[in-house]
């Protein structure tokens, strides 16, 4: 098969949860189908970066629209007007627009994989193949969280807005897609709320598991946490502060001397409540966190957000032991005892923490059921054909309904 798919965001280096999705799922289809990739940059580092991904698949760019200055006050302006919610209207491109259309008539595409609902509006009507929306997480649901949390009047109500516009947006573009990808269950039955008439397919996040020797290898975590993931997303900065002021001084009293390691790139002052405590350590973006999760208990603090996380796959692929919310732990088949500890209040969480620090016999349990669960159900390999397996029979669907055409499938 051919095909295109179209990201906000160039893939490369895999740092954060929507780039490692992307990245891996590409990887994979490129090993039996024809992939492209049309995707935003942004400055030399970025366009340097898709030169890596070059091994994988054929590449385009276009370069992201400056949104500072006077830019940005016409932007702010627009956007008040708009129906559209604002990350969306960041995402507007006539240069992307055209770059698309072109790649389209220049060669036929079985799929055109689009990845978030705020790139949606690029499909062109025209296209005749297989179309597939990446739901990689419900944006509205993020908002609507945010605007719980939120402290002042103003932001509650910035957010309720961005909930309800990012709610008319999943209306809008309900029909004009073949297939719905969601990273849950729970995700795809509050999309079939809002537009029932589409189809969905859940292909959740995954991960490379090592093998079970060394995944499962002894060690001794002592009194040390990790928390992975990008703070420049706001659910997981909201997390680690929620973490640092609710969380943290419980778990310092009941377990002294505990250590906290920051993995994951962070804009400037986003974490400086972080800085001045002793007991945390801010490692900013790391290549290669295998060797930080064999060599701690991962923690998963958030109060918002959607679809399927990351960090908990990977770090239960790599063999440690993870608590988390219920939030955190969205859309995972997990289960509370036998693979992961879910815990959802500040003293809840701290104990949680302390009874794996303590509990010899609970910690090999967790590490070996988080293992088994990425093992059976979350490698990248068996996602990714799974989704081939769909696209090549909404292929055949389509081809059967085309009188006299059946399409060759490569």
């Amino acid at each position: 098969m051919r095909i295109l798919v179209v990201s906000p965001f160039p893939p490369f280096p895999p740092a954060d949860g929507g780039k490692v999705r992307v990245f891996n799922l590409i990887r994979e289809l490129s090993q039996r189908n024809e992939v492209t990739l049309l995707c935003f940059y942004g400055g030399d580092g970025e366009l340097s970066a898709l030169k890596e991904l070059e091994r994988y698949c054929r590449v385009e760019g276009v370069e992201r629209r400056d949104l500072t200055g006077l830019p940005s006050l016409f932007f702010n302006m627009r956007h008040i007007l708009s129906p559209y919610p604002i990350i969306s209207l960041a995402y507007r491109s006539t240069r992307m627009a055209e770059r698309l259309n072109a790649l389209i008539a220049s060669g036929p595409f079985d799929v055109v994989q689009i990845e978030l609902t705020e790139m949606a509006p690029y499909l062109p009507e025209s296209f005749s193949g297989v179309s597939a929306l990446t739901e990689q997480d419900l944006s509205f649901v993020t908002q609507y969280r945010r605007a719980r949390n939120a402290s002042g009047m103003v932001w509650k109500a910035f957010f309720y807005i961005q909930w309800l516009k990012s709610r008319w947006l999943e209306r809008h573009v309900s029909g004009r897609f073949d297939l719905r990808i969601t990273m849950s269950e729970s995700d795809a039955g509050t999309l079939r709320k809002l537009c029932p008439k589409d189809r969905f397919l859940v292909t959740p996040n995954g991960a490379n598991p090592l093998s079970p020797e060394e995944a499962l290898a002894p060690f001794e975590p002592g009194k040390r946490l990790l928390y992975i993931g990008s703070t420049g997303h706001w659910p997981n900065r909201d997390g680690l502060l929620y973490f640092h002021e609710a969380i943290f001084p419980i778990l310092k009293e009941i377990c002294p001397g505990v250590k906290l390691d920051v993995a994951g790139s962070d804009p400037v002052g986003a974490l400086k409540p972080l800085e001045s405590d002793p007991d945390i350590r801010l490692h900013g973006f790391v290549k290669e966190t295998g060797p930080m999760l064999k060599n701690a208990i991962s923690i998963v603090p958030l109060r918002v957000g959607s679809g399927t996380r990351l960090k908990i796959l990977e770090a239960m692929a790599a063999g440690s032991p993870v608590v988390s919310t219920s939030i955190g732990c969205e859309g995972i088949e997990a289960r509370n005892n036998e693979n992961i500890l879910i815990a959802d209040t500040p003293r809840e969480f701290a104990e949680a923490c302390k009874r794996l620090m303590e509990d010899r016999s609970l910690f090999d349990r967790i590490r070996r059921g988080g293992h088994a669960l990425v093992t059976e159900k979350y490698s990248w390999e068996k996602i990714a054909a799974g989704l081939e397996g769909k696209y090549k029979e909404l292929l055949q669907e389509k081809a059967g309904k085309a009188p006299g055409n059946r399409k060759a499938l490569d």
